[in-house]
This record gives C-alpha cells, sequence and structure tokens, in this order.
C-alpha cells in the first residue's frame, strides 16, 4: 500500500509495517519488492531501494505517458456485471493489457444472480479465456475464486460498479 512518499510494507512473515520512500526518485507501486533499512530513534522503515520486477502492469494516459499501475503480479482478473451496463471496451483493453505484460487472466462476472452468469462469460470462454460466474453478494462462487487464485499475485480490476469492493471484502472475510 502507498500513498505518497508514505507506504505499508507487507514481510514474508505477513507482518505489516509503515515506511516511508527515501529519495525523489525512488518510485513504488503495489506489488514492488524493496529493500528497507531502519530509521534511527524510530520504529519507521525506510524504503531505500525497488527490486528488480518481474512484470509490469501498467497504463496509458491521454498524453502518451506510461503509468505503471501494479508490479510482481501472475494473474490479472477482470471484472464485469451485468449492472452497470457492461463496457466490453473496458474488459477488452485489460484483456489485452494483461497479455502485453505477459499475465494468466481470469474473467470473472459478478452479480449472476441478477443474469445467466454462465452465458455472459460465453464469448470469453470460447475465445480460450478462463471465467468465473459468481455473486460476492450472496456468497457463491466465492470457493471456485478462491481456489482460482490461490498461490496467486494478482489485481482485481473492472469499471465502477461491478462489485470488485464487495468481492475484496467477501474474499477477506471468507480468508480469516
Amino acid at each position: 500500500e502507498c500513498f505518497g512518499r508514505r507506504a505499508i510494507v507487507r514481510f514474508s512473515s505477513g507482518e505489516r509495517r509503515a515506511a516511508v520512500v527515501f529519495g525523489k526518485r525512488t518510485e513504488i507501486v503495489c506489488g514492488d519488492r524493496v529493500r528497507i533499512n531502519s530509521v534511527a530513534n524510530s520504529d519507521e522503515l525506510q524504503i531505500t531501494e525497488v527490486l528488480a520486477r518481474n512484470t509490469v502492469f501498467s497504463r496509458t494516459d491521454t498524453r502518451g505517458r506510461t503509468e505503471t499501475l501494479a508490479a510482481n503480479l501472475s494473474l490479472l482478473a477482470v471484472m464485469f456485471a451485468p449492472e452497470p451496463t457492461p463496457d466490453f471496451y473496458v474488459v477488452d483493453r485489460y484483456l489485452a493489457g494483461a497479455a502485453y505484460s505477459g499475465l494468466r487472466t481470469l474473467v470473472v462476472f459478478n452479480k449472476a444472480d441478477l443474469i445467466d452468469g454462465e452465458e455472459a462469460v460465453a464469448e470469453y470462454r470460447s475465445a480460450g479465456y478462463r471465467t468465473l460466474s459468481l455473486s460476492a453478494k450472496q456468497s457463491s462462487g466465492l470457493v471456485e475464486l478462491q481456489a482460482a487464485v490461490r498461490g496467486e499475485v494478482f489485481l482485481l480490476v473492472g469499471q465502477s460498479g461491478v462489485g470488485k469492493s464487495t468481492l475484496t471484502n467477501a474474499l477477506l472475510t471468507a480468508a480469516a
């Protein structure tokens, strides 16, 4: 987690600690592996270096500049739902970005309690994508999603309102 020059560093043990980013040129994103030092007379840590990234997921802004969104991912989970009206251009752009970044993908259809989810993902499945239909609100399909992302470093993306936060909360509750 990062906000400005402050971050939360998670150790392999699972422990999480506050850290500050050292140096104006040190840019970190979610998923980065970093080198840290202790700050004298403080409980805070200092991020001094970003280690080599295995993968980079980025986007290009309207001015043609590239913005790195996440690093060291193994999977991009692209989510859509019947409400709000699906923007398949957004879904397809995420899938193209994942392919360009060398990431595996999972197409997730949420709110399957509203319409037939299997029908909604059929076109993506026939194109060779791994798909999953679920209802985060009704906790249906969560076990299948947990199995699909087990051992993965993944990012859940999709247009606003498709249930990313609801799904994240359901996964965190199920994991606790």
